[in-house]
């Protein structure tokens, strides 16, 4: 718990270059004060064994966040300009704000980002792989596209429930929607835009017939 039970905030910084490891279901919780704050300028990381470990508290992120098993849970704002990280089979989920300076990278095959309030999350999101999925918590939706920006558009008919900016080119994608099971949607990439095939080469008797209509033509124009 950082603060303590009356108004008195406090602050835990993990210094650049050091690394604290989550391992396993447990998490950080806020005294009464609302203002206490977590500062990741090294590395922080959630492994171990599954289950959920809750980040209570404003979070700024300068350094790394990295979702190794289990689901790493921001409760609070997440600010700064470090990166997020998401590892094959993790869950990381945000609940609240999540400032567009940020990156969130799918980091192996069958992550998860999970979001509570996705209007709020303007971070760039790197690495979504057809085997990753966006699950956007308790939210209904319909349909997702890729517009010219490689923004991820999200709807529920004719209502927009999340802008997601990718990195990457994704001209062309389709997207799947589904239930997550738990009243919610699940995004996922079905495929990436495909390369028109090239025009079939034309056969010797089509190259023939050609040449002697293009005589033809040239002989009576003479």
């Amino acid at each position: 718990i950082i603060g303590d039970a009356s108004a008195n905030a406090a602050s835990l910084t993990i210094a650049k270059g050091a690394t604290w490891t989550i391992a396993g279901a447990f998490g950080i919780a806020e005294g009464a004060a609302t203002t206490s704050t977590l500062k990741v300028n090294g590395t922080l990381i959630r492994s171990g064994a599954t289950g959920v470990s809750a980040i209570k508290l404003s979070t700024t992120d300068n350094g790394l966040i990295e979702a190794a098993t289990g689901t790493l849970d921001f409760a609070a704002t997440l600010t700064g300009s470090g990166a997020l990280k998401i590892d094959t089979g993790a869950v990381l989920e945000a609940d609240g704000t999540v400032a567009k300076s940020l990156t969130a990278t799918f980091n192996g095959g069958t992550a998860t980002l999970a979001l509570k309030a996705p209007a709020t999350f303007a971070a760039t999101i790197a690495g979504f792989a057809p085997s990753d999925i966006i699950d956007l918590i308790k939210i209904a939706a319909t349909g997702a596209s890729i517009n010219a920006s490689d923004q991820l558009l999200i709807v529920n008919g004719a209502t927009t429930v999340a802008t997601l900016q990718l990195t990457g080119t994704y001209s062309g994608a389709t997207f799947t929607i589904g239930s997550d099971g738990h009243g919610g949607t699940d995004v996922t990439l079905l495929a990436a835009a495909s390369v028109p095939p090239p025009a079939p080469a034309a056969s010797p008797v089509q190259s023939l017939h050609a040449l002697i209509t293009a005589m033809a033509y040239l002989g009576a124009t003479e």
